[in-house]
């Protein structure tokens, strides 16, 4: 490896579900580039590199920290190296380790507007912003950012803390020149993830922005939540979406129970339901949710299941990887607990190296909740069970017990924790327990 004078490291990571914060290895790259400053960046950084390192005698060793499995080799290299790290501010904080002093947050803005230039620097930068979700559409799809934060207070969320409940937004002007440029990349139509927080915050910018693009250009995905893009939709109607090329609309519904909602800061479920109806259907709606937050029942996540099972997504229509998303026997993301969130809730910890795919907290809400009712399986039903690696037919359950007393069944000893409340949660979703 060349010397350099500044080296960027992204230890690996089994969290491969990226966004906001989890991007800023990349960005910073592409600011220091854009300064002129002579950086390299070492991708799915392993222990076995270290001495590479050595040799490289960077002056200044970057190490990014966003997501939990990345903890022991920052200790590693905290122990052994002059390290600064940079990612999730509250983690690095929690763990007392020598945190990089950006100069501002303008650093920000100048890598989201010049790391698209850089794409072909990179192995990963892609990951699960890498196909368009929707099966009807092949190739690429790049991830932009027109603004990077997040003022929203949803209690599970480390983006909006890690940002202090600020956003910086790229000038239009800015934004339709990397659109631009992207596009002079590809031959015919080239697909773009904006990857903000909530690309309709301001829909005066986000009008501007999509007015200066056109369908035959471009297919977009867009994140907003339910508020914004109701707003948006109500003011400027549904053509600027259709013709400007947005193809998918990702919303934060999280859950289909208004009792969980209340606890997450979200809106009502008749909130949701109202944007189904608003949003014409030439543009399709993805709902991100989220399974095992506090409060979680079988009852809630039966009202989630009922959600779906009439706006959802098909999982025929999906890539095979984002099925576990928007659909009814999909649990999206799991729970977990950040730093800097607010009080660590009560439950079960399986993992203290948490990834968003797989189950690593189950709140006593969960674990108290008893089964009132089993139903029959369908056929149908097996699918989704599969997705996950498990079979419901592997698991002995009853009505009267207790998610916990499965869990603690004898009968259940050769299964792990984490598989026996994957498949009660899929059981729930589906309307197999109540």
């Amino acid at each position: 490896m060349s010397r350099c004078d500044s080296l960027i490291l992204d230890p690996a990571s089994t969290e491969f579900n990226r966004g906001s914060f989890c991007y800023l290895p990349y960005i910073m790259y592409s600011y220091f580039n854009s300064i002129g400053v002579d950086v390299q960046i070492m991708e799915d950084f392993t222990a076995s590199q270290m001495d590479d390192i050595m040799l490289n005698e960077a002056r200044i060793v970057y190490v990014a920290l966003w997501s939990y499995p990345q903890i022991d080799l920052a200790l590693v290299l905290n122990r052994y190296m002059n390290v600064e790290f940079f990612g999730y501010e509250p983690l690095i904080d929690h763990l007392k380790l020598p945190k990089w002093r950006s100069p501002d947050n303008r650093w920000i803005l100048k890598g989201l507007a010049n790391y698209p230039k850089y794409f072909d620097n990179f192995k990963h930068i892609l990951l699960s912003d890498c196909d368009m979700h929707l099966n009807a559409f092949d190739g690429i799809t790049y991830p932009v950012f027109t603004s990077y934060g997040c003022p929203k207070k949803c209690s599970f969320c480390p983006s909006s803390v890690n940002c202090k409940r600020k956003v910086l937004f790229l000038p239009t002007d800015q934004v339709l020149e990397l659109l631009r440029f992207l596009k002079s990349k590809t031959l015919g139509k080239v697909n773009i993830h904006f990857t903000d927080e909530d690309f309709f915050l301001r829909p005066d910018r986000t009008y501007d922005i999509l007015t200066n693009c056109s369908a035959d250009d471009y297919n977009f995905i867009a994140l907003g939540s339910c508020s914004s893009l109701t707003h948006f939709i109500k003011k400027y109607g549904n053509d600027i979406l259709k013709d400007s090329g947005i193809k998918l609309l990702e919303v934060g519904l999280e859950t289909g129970s208004d009792e969980i909602a209340s606890k997450m800061g979200k809106g009502s479920r008749k909130d949701y339901e109202d944007l189904h109806k608003l949003v014409d259907h030439k543009t399709e709606l993805f709902w991100l949710t989220m399974t095992f937050h506090p409060g979680e029942t079988i009852g809630t996540l039966n009202e989630t299941g009922n959600f779906l099972r009439k706006y959802g997504q098909k999982p025929q229509n999906l890539y095979g990887r984002i099925r576990t998303n928007s659909t009814v026997g999909g649990l999206g993301q799991f729970f977990q607990y950040y730093h800097g969130t607010g009080a660590k809730p009560s439950g079960l910890v399986l993992s203290e190296r948490p990834i968003r795919l797989l189950p690593s907290f189950v709140p006593d809400s969960f674990l108290n909740s008893k089964i009132e009712k089993v139903n029959k399986n369908r056929s149908s039903h097996f699918y989704w069970f599969g997705l996950y690696g498990t079979d419901v037919r592997s698991l002995t359950f009853e009505v009267g017990q207790t998610i916990l007393e499965v869990i603690n069944s004898r009968a259940n000893k050769f299964l792990t924790t984490g598989d026996i409340v994957t498949i009660l949660a899929v059981a729930s979703r589906l309307g197999v327990i109540q």
